[in-house]
């Protein structure tokens, strides 16, 4: 994946997963659960950018298809694009020069089941 077209968001904005049909190719799905647990640890690690990404794609683990494997790749390209990126903390300095007290800020959302397919599946978040 080194050499691929670069991605500027983990997943295509408005796009929704859905449950492959019958006649949907798919994909192995060790391969595809290998790659979803590799992202789903550097999200909970380093990247909680890809966190909402990762969490979708898994909820597809047991019967991937390649529209779901496609998406993978385009969270993989992201991060290939965006390896700068990462969590720093540190104490700052106020433009007085005092020690800032570095407080701790929290967001919260919940949408009450958004999912397409009508199985009731609540998304929510968190960062801090």
């Amino acid at each position: 994946m080194e050499n691929t077209k670069p991605a500027n968001t983990p997943m295509v904005e408005n796009s929704k997963l859905v449950s492959g049909k019958a006649e949907d190719a798919r994909v192995d799905k060790d391969t595809y659960a290998a790659m979803v647990g590799a992202l789903m640890y550097l999200a909970q690690c380093t990247r909680p950018d890809v966190m909402y990404a990762v969490s979708q794609l898994a909820r597809f683990s047991s019967d991937p298809t390649e529209a779901h494997d496609a998406a993978a790749k385009r969270v993989l390209r992201y991060i290939n694009t965006t390896q700068h990126y990462g969590i720093t903390y540190h104490a700052g300095v106020t433009k007085d020069g005092v020690a800032d007290r570095g407080e701790l800020h929290g967001y919260a959302d919940a949408s009450y089941a958004p999912d397409a397919e009508q199985q009731r599946k609540s998304t929510s978040g968190y960062v801090f």
